[in-house]
């Protein structure tokens, strides 16, 4: 499903939002009040194109690629950033399916510092996602300690 799709219901039309975007949007709004900075998600979805039944508009499934625009279409209308990678996959992956990283966060100097991560888990690189993400020292100093 859509995160969002336009329905009709006795002649009266309405927004059905997905489950997961009511989880985004709680996000939203946290970013949106300053609560934290940065917010990150997984979003999975075929990479290939399906139809089924008649082949009808509302037949098609949706690809991850149609996902991440709906939802960067959804952050951009909340004046928020946006930036996501796609996973790669291993030998062991043989499906048909791809799962992506979505970072939504306030301000564009952020988004310098996500396209810098390089994914190595180093040291320094978990110490900067844990702050995007709005972890206080203590946390910081708990997590790093136990893991390093």
């Amino acid at each position: 499903m859509a995160l969002r799709k336009k329905v009709k219901t006795n002649g009266v039309e309405y927004w059905q939002i997905s489950p997961k975007l009511r989880e985004i949007e709680e996000n939203l709004y946290l970013l949106k009040k300053g609560v934290r900075g940065a917010y990150m998600m997984t979003l999975t979805g075929y990479n290939v194109r399906y139809t089924f039944g008649c082949g009808g508009p509302e037949d098609l499934l949706e690809t991850l690629e149609d996902k991440i625009k709906e939802l960067k279409e959804v952050v951009r209308e909340h004046g928020l950033y946006f930036y996501s990678y796609v996973l790669a996959h291993d030998e062991y992956d043989q499906d048909d399916e791809d799962t992506a990283v979505v970072w939504i966060y306030r301000f564009p100097h952020q988004g310098e510092i996500i396209r810098s991560l390089k994914g190595d888990h180093s040291y320094t690189e978990e110490w900067m996602i844990g702050k995007l993400l709005g972890y206080d020292d203590y946390a910081m100093e708990e997590f790093l300690k136990k893991n390093f």
